[in-house]
């Protein structure tokens, strides 16, 4: 781009100084010209070997200076001296077309601007050609040739424009030179900070910006702040850090700079050690909702047959929690039930959303009813009561036959939230539906009995 600037200006330069040197040598011409009008207006005639002529080409720059006679001149006063005759085309152009003829040629070492003009029949300066002339206004009567040397101009128009390019990039050079020097402090200080946003990004905060010896107060200005910035990030990062270790007694090596990654790993030790300690205290607080909840049972709805059951999906059985009034023989072996015979412990939904009643569904649990004698004639209900991610909780209710009417009438559904913080336990009483099964109706209160005495 600057090269392209550079040319056009050369370019333009060098036009500007060549027309400056063509106007000089057209500004000669319009002075020869008016002399001879007026010497030919004052004599009424001119010769090409008159004094005023030699004067002509005697003076410098000046190659040729001669009057062209036309056909109508020597129609009416003879063919005249053999130098009035056009000597080239240009000249003989001029005479026929009444038009004006200019060109820079090159006549051996010498630029020559060569100008052919026509002298017309008109009244001019006072002096009307026409009386002499018997001819119509406007005939070409002859013409002028003049021979401008031009050489030392255009050599001007060539040179100066080379120098004023010259001129331009030696101050150009010494702009940028200028201009590097005072942009030094500046690019290194730069440099400096984007090297110490580099080790910040990784957690390094311990580097700082040289001191640079400059006289800009601006760049020393930037040099203090960033450094103030980086000191403090050290101090309040590394603060944090430093208290998160002696918290957690997890102290790296004083070598390792990378304050974010210190930090880091201290609070997720902080945060492992919260929900461990979170999920203690939940396993206690369920322990303590299942408590209120046989007390329920027991007290409340008079129930004396009933078992709390637990399956994970790493356990290959039902977990007892709480057992009351069972039989004996109801859980079959010592390492629990084997959950896919209880379908709300399996997936921890009832089937067609109904609880398991085994009085409708004597299929349903067979194998987690035990050996009963035949003669106590148990039935039992099972109840999904938790139901979260890695774990569910089933509540077995049993009564004799001659109870099945009191239980579908006083029966409450109980059902925690699926999920295992909640030991809030929502009572709400079953409805019959005519194939037996019981539904659950909105829950109207939430019960939290107190644990038993």
């Amino acid at each position: 781009m600057l090269s392209a600037s550079a040319l056009g200006a050369y370019l333009y330069l060098n036009n500007m100084m060549t027309e400056h040197a063509h106007q000089k040598g057209l500004l000669v011409v319009q002075m020869v010209k008016t002399a001879m009008l007026s010497n030919v207006s004052a004599k009424g005639h001119s010769m090409n070997s008159s004094p005023m002529m030699q004067q002509f080409r005697s003076m410098p720059g000046l190659l040729e200076v001669r009057m062209i006679r036309g056909a109508a001149v020597s129609n009416q006063f003879g063919r005249g001296q053999s130098d009035s005759e056009p000597i080239d085309g240009s000249e003989t152009s001029m005479l026929r077309s009444g038009s004006r003829s200019e060109i820079i040629k090159q006549v051996g070492s010498h630029e020559v601007l060569h100008f052919n003009g026509p002298l017309k029949a008109r009244n001019y300066q006072g002096s009307n050609c026409l009386q002499c002339h018997h001819v119509p206004a406007g005939t070409v009567l002859g013409g002028f040739s003049v021979q401008v040397d031009l050489t030392d101009e255009l050599r001007e128009a060539r040179l100066l424009p080379m120098f004023a390019l010259l001129f331009i990039a030696i101050g150009g050079v010494m702009f940028a030179y200028a201009l590097r020097q005072f942009s030094a402090p500046v690019s290194h200080t730069a440099r400096q900070i984007a090297d110490t946003m580099e080790r910040g990004e990784r957690g390094d905060f311990t580097h700082r910006l040289h001191d640079i010896r400059t006289d800009t107060d601006e760049v020393r200005q930037i040099v203090e702040s960033s450094n103030a910035f980086f000191s403090t990030l050290e101090r309040h990062i590394g603060g944090i850090a430093r208290e998160i270790e002696m918290i957690t007694g997890h102290l790296p090596d004083d070598s390792h700079n990378n304050m974010i990654a210190r930090a880091k790993h201290g609070v997720d030790l902080m945060l492992f050690s919260n929900r461990l300690k979170r999920s203690l205290e939940e396993d206690r607080n369920l322990e303590e909702a299942f408590a209120r909840l046989a007390h329920v049972l027991q007290n409340d709805f008079g129930l004396t047959r009933f078992g709390i059951f637990e399956s994970t999906d790493n356990a290959s059985g039902l977990k007892p929690l709480i057992m009351l009034g069972l039989p004996g023989d109801w859980i079959v072996t010592d390492s629990g039930v084997e959950h896919s015979a209880c379908p709300p412990a399996l997936d921890g939904k009832l089937p067609d959303g109904h609880i398991v009643d085994v009085s409708k569904h004597p299929d349903a649990c067979c194998r987690t009813c035990g050996q009963i004698n035949n003669d106590t004639a148990l039935q039992h209900f099972c109840i999904p009561i938790v139901d979260s991610e890695d774990s569910r909780t089933v509540i077995t209710i049993l009564y004799e036959k001659a109870e099945a009417k009191r239980m579908h009438d006083v029966l409450a559904r109980p059902a925690l939230h699926p999920a295992r913080h909640h030991s809030g336990i929502t009572l709400q009483a079953p409805a019959e539906d005519p194939q037996g099964h019981f539904h659950p109706r909105p829950a109207d209160r939430h019960v939290q009995p107190p644990l038993p005495r």
